[in-house]
């Protein structure tokens, strides 16, 4: 039962919401000032929750009816003062569009089928009688089509024309499947089943004359040529709604597509200078965010951190607290490619309470992800695969395809971390596809199959991958992190074949991005192997000075996965120079880190290191008592490279 002393403490801020009301009804919207603006949606929502406690109890029905009432007046004045305005558009693209497509999947899920099933009978039919094919694409495109010629040469030589073109075409048959409704659904269903059947004629004809590839490379990028198209109509829009900066915040969502870090860091500056000039704080504070995303993603860090800064501010003074959680999720990631994990997790933290205490599922998702991909950096192998599925189970529920897939690539890594080599390709393989499927462009699901193929002695295979596939991908989008890290897999692999000399060079490069980045974690990482090939050339000085300064960083660290690894390498360095005792002094000092090691190949490689020095030091029986596990378990896990160094060690 509600109290009478509650109900006096809420009495004076319902007084204050109808005071409010009333002002704005008798002098109109515009006489409330910023602060009664911020103080009537503040009102508004507390009092939402009051009334809520009011019908939990039975004998507050009178004072339940008065905030009701009280609640509908706010609620007709708040939300009727929005004029339709034509830039809105934006926000249909960006939220509405994708809200109503998910709420209506089950109906798309049919006429896709719908389609899809036409189409496989226009192909069936045109393969049984090569003849179908006239009927219904007439005698003109099929001689087109025999001769070997594309139809579509003349749209592609006049790219602008031919987008608009294309968009207007798709656009008119989508309203006159809709239009044909009236029909109780038979007119929608035959344009479906003709266009379907048109297709499956077109795609069976093209391959029966050798132009099956020559067709889908031009049906495929069709999205690519209409997302522009669509920014580029509203950008011609007459001032001043061309000039509005939600378009620039709509630009990166085509740059997305292909990972275009400058081109979204330029859309995030307009819109930045257009919001000031207006001063439109909120938008600015957008605007700023975007800013940190890409500086982030640029490798530039200072001005990063100042961007999040200031787009934290501006949300915090307004209010809006799922906002500032999106930024702290942002910043989080700067502080995380830095390697400052405790001030990347302290800020995944808060954004998580305040998106569970706000209801923002994906917000949810994204920081649990979040969370997960810091865990396993920092050794918790274990509590970050629970952690991703966690994150798997709430992108699922939102519904994003492409976010299922950016979890499933951090879970691959975490099982290939834990030497489960299989489950992390057929991870890696079907969150690329994902990727594919929706346009776009990720280098991690190449880079980890490679990292896969090389730990399973697969080098030819991996080589091609890296650089037929990931690198000529990733270069144009100046994404540095994944450069880095396919210059370190490609290093890797071709140490792995011998090629020392190339090897060091894409190791130094990685370590070079990853400076310009300020990332001192992952410049610590990309020194380990490059000081084993040093060890190999016989350069054991320079390989020593290099792991020590990893090992150095590492010490600062938590993951324990990371301190183990220089004790390895340094003591093999130690012992191509000569320096037995200190070798041994460095892997016991080592030793205690092992029971905290949820990695196999972090502790095979400290086992085979540990195997080396007590064979320096004369002790063999030692040696086969160890190795002979290490060789078993790295026979197992199928983790080839590790298994021939255990047997070399082994003797």
């Amino acid at each position: 039962m509600i109290s009478t002393r509650w109900l006096e403490k809420r009495k004076p801020y319902w007084t204050r919401l109808e005071q409010l009301l009333d002002q704005s009804t008798k002098r109109g919207f515009r006489s409330l000032g910023r602060s009664e603006l911020q103080e009537l949606g503040l009102l508004y929502r507390q009092i939402a929750a009051d009334l809520a406690a009011m019908r939990e109890d039975r004998g507050s029905v009178h004072f339940a009816r008065y905030l009701n009432q009280l609640l509908a007046r706010a609620h007709n004045i708040i939300y009727s003062t929005h004029k339709a305005s034509p830039s809105a558009i934006v926000n249909f693209f960006a939220r509405t569009y994708p809200r109503i497509f998910r709420r209506n999947l089950p109906f798309v899920e049919v006429a896709l089928s719908i389609f899809l099933a036409s189409a496989l009978v226009g192909a069936v039919l045109t393969f049984q009688d090569p003849d179908f094919k006239l009927s219904i694409l007439g005698p003109q495109m099929v001689q087109t089509i025999e001769k070997r010629e594309m139809w579509t040469h003349s749209i592609v030589g006049i790219k602008p024309l031919a987008s608009s073109a294309i968009m207007t075409n798709n656009m008119s048959v989508g309203f006159m499947t809709f239009a044909l409704g009236i029909t109780a659904g038979l007119g929608t269903i035959y344009m479906l089943l003709f266009n379907g059947l048109l297709l499956g004629v077109i795609g069976m004809a093209c391959h029966l004359s050798g132009m099956s590839i020559k067709l889908w490379e031009f049906v495929a990028p069709h999205g690519v040529l209409e997302l522009p198209a669509i920014l580029d109509t509203l950008r011609n829009l007459p001032p001043p709604m061309r000039d509005d900066p939600r378009l620039d915040f709509y630009e990166p969502k085509v740059a997305d597509f292909s990972n275009d870090f400058k081109r979204d860091e330029s859309a995030a500056a307009r819109a930045v200078e257009k919001a000031r000039a207006r001063g439109a704080k909120l938008l600015l504070a957008r605007g700023l965010e975007q800013q940190c995303r890409a500086f982030r993603d640029l490798g530039q860090f200072k001005q990063a951190n100042e961007a999040c800064e200031n787009a934290e501010n501006i949300f915090a003074v307004a209010g809006d607290r799922n906002a500032v959680a999106m930024v702290l999720l942002t910043w989080g990631a700067v502080f995380h490619y830095q390697g400052d994990y405790d001030n990347a997790m302290q800020r995944n933290d808060e954004a998580l309470l305040v998106f569970r205490d706000v209801g923002n599922i994906r917000g949810v998702s994204a920081a649990i992800n979040f969370k997960a991909s810091l865990l396993s950096e920092q050794g918790d192998l274990q509590g970050a695969l629970d952690a991703y599925r966690e994150a798997l189970s709430t992108a699922r529920e939102v519904g994003s395809r492409v976010n299922v897939a950016i979890v499933q690539l951090n879970t691959a890594d975490v099982l290939q971390e834990k030497g489960d080599l299989e489950a992390a390709k057929s991870t890696y393989a079907e969150a690329g596809a994902t990727l594919h499927e929706q346009g776009v462009k990720n280098g991690h699901p190449l880079i980890g199959t490679a990292q896969v193929l090389w730990q399973e002695g697969e080098l030819a295979k991996a080589k091609e991958i890296l650089v037929t596939e990931a690198l000529p991908m990733i270069h144009p989008t100046g994404n540095k992190s994944f450069l880095g890290e396919a210059y370190l897999a490609l290093g890797k692999v071709l140490a792995a074949q011998g090629n020392l000399p190339q090897a060091r060079e894409n190791y130094q490069q990685a370590i070079n991005l990853a400076k310009t980045m300020a990332a001192k974690t992952t410049v610590a990482l990309y020194q380990l192997p490059l000081a084993q090939e040093m060890v190999q050339q016989g350069q054991a000085t320079e390989a020593i000075t290099t792991v020590k300064q990893a090992q150095d960083e590492f010490e600062h660290g938590g993951n324990v996965n990371y301190q183990l690894r220089p004790a390895g390498i340094l003591a093999q360095a130690l012992l191509a120079a000569g320096s037995i005792g200190e070798a041994k002094t460095t892997v016991s000092r080592a030793r205690p880190l092992l029971p905290k090691i949820q990695s196999p190949a972090a502790r095979l490689q400290y086992r085979i290191a540990e195997g080396e020095v007590l064979t320096a030091a004369g002790q063999p029986t030692k040696t086969i008592d160890m190795l002979r596990p290490a060789i078993a378990e790295a026979s197992k896990l199928r983790l080839v490279n590790l298994e021939f160094r255990a047997r070399l060690a082994f003797g």
